[in-house]
């Protein structure tokens, strides 16, 4: 459970990583710009996955988007006035996300995590550093 989560917060954190800017929509509170550009690197990346026919990674990728539009969008009232409300939103996240993954998602995104973990251990047998 604790390596999915790790794994789990792991892509969501490099998916700042994207090349492409994202502009988040207009009016939109921070938690919301972070949901809005999580659910469109999804959409994208579960695009790819159909396109190329990698079936693992399109189970996962909309449940996960189905996750990550819970814990963004259902926080309440979404109105950000100043630090206060801004901290406020960050721990109402915290809170969504330590009262644990849902069992619809570790079902749906196991495979994944367990093929790239298979990938990951074929590579270093072979003594292929990644940088």
């Amino acid at each position: 459970m604790k390596t999915f989560l790790f794994a789990f917060v792991a892509m969501l954190t490099l998916s700042g990583c994207a090349t492409a800017p994202f502009t988040p929509t207009p009016g939109a509170t921070p938690l919301q710009a972070i949901g809005q550009f999580t659910v469109a690197d999804l959409q994208a990346a579960d695009a790819d996955a159909v396109a190329n026919g990698d079936t693992i990674a399109h189970m996962c990728y909309p449940v996960m988007e189905t996750f990550i539009m819970s814990i963004t969008g259902s926080t309440g009232s979404t109105t950000v006035s100043g630090a206060v409300s801004a901290f406020q939103k960050a721990r109402d996240l915290a809170n969504k996300v330590a009262s644990g993954v849902p069992q619809a998602l570790k079902i749906a995104c196991a495979p994944l995590l367990v093929d790239d973990t298979t990938l990951l251990a074929k590579i270093a047998a072979l003594g292929v550093t990644v940088h």
